[in-house]
């Protein structure tokens, strides 16, 4: 998808294609939905017509939303609501909690351990996320500073794998 969209143009034919291939990737890891503005911005930034941007999103939103919507029909008809995921708000709530280390962790109090329905924790996950940004708006921006650094940072545990079992190298 990054390729694609990191050429100096826009044709149509390629904004389509990226739609294509960021529905698809979409459903293996909903998350690359935020890459969208980041195309924009780093097109914006280089130089591209607003309207010239605009355009390629819409049509890549287009395309991806046609490759999203036979999923989005099927949650819909099985669960009421129109998702790509169950575990949104269980995520979004790991990132945005007292005491998140900005990696992958649940509390040993985690409020939603409890909770059998997926999408009922989930909601549960947002509005508690949303609750201690509202009230922890430094914390947060801390906590995301630490999503970053552990994002872009190298994988201990493949350096530790390769040290104890250096015939993975």
């Amino acid at each position: 998808y990054l390729l694609i969209c990191t050429g100096e143009t826009a044709s149509w034919k390629m904004s389509t294609v990226a739609g294509i291939v960021l529905g698809a990737a979409t459903l293996v890891r909903p998350t690359i939905l935020l890459f969208p503005a980041v195309i924009f911005a780093v097109r914006w930034m280089s130089g591209w017509k607003s309207g010239q941007n605009l355009k390629a999103l819409a049509l890549t939103a287009g395309a991806a939303l046609l490759i999203l919507s036979t999923w989005l029909i099927r949650n819909f008809n099985e669960f009421g609501r129109i998702t790509l995921t169950s575990n949104t708000g269980v995520n979004f709530w790991m990132g945005a909690h007292s005491g998140a280390s900005g990696s992958y962790s649940y509390p040993h109090d985690n409020p939603l351990w409890s909770i059998e329905d997926d999408f009922k924790r989930s909601d549960l996950g947002v509005e508690l996320g949303l609750r201690f940004i509202r009230n922890h708006p430094v914390e947060y921006m801390v906590t995301l500073a630490k999503k970053w650094a552990h994002f872009f940072s190298v994988d201990y545990w493949l350096l530790l794998l390769m040290h104890y079992q250096p015939d993975f190298r």
